[in-house]
């Protein structure tokens, strides 16, 4: 809602390892929301993942997913066409998990 980012995303064989793209089109497109309502994009952001993607795999995913929407900042963010930004951003967030999930091996 009140963005021109779309995100697509699938699980299927013919993926071999899990791709995140973002792809700002020339001009922008028609296409049919969830809602079935017809919105105006400018971005597509593509998760594809192997059907037999593991947890962890699909974990990485799911946090790309979420970062997009999480918040009215985030979505402005993945707008902006700051590449530099949104690296700095996505890599800050693989630390944060990175650095929970060593701490729950630790505490196993």
């Amino acid at each position: 809602p009140d963005t021109k980012l779309a995100l697509f995303h699938t699980r299927d064989p013919h993926v071999l390892e899990p791709i995140f793209t973002i792809n700002i089109l020339t001009e922008p497109i028609e296409v049919k929301a969830m809602d079935q309502s017809i919105i105006e994009i400018d971005h597509v952001f593509m998760l594809l993942a192997p059907e037999a993607a593991t947890k962890q795999e699909l974990e990485v995913l799911s946090l790309l997913s979420a970062l997009m929407i999480e918040n009215e900042k985030n979505m402005r963010l993945f707008e902006s066409q700051d590449e530099s930004a949104i690296r700095t951003f996505i890599a800050g967030r693989f630390e944060q998990l990175f650095n929970k999930k060593t701490l729950e091996m630790r505490n196993e």
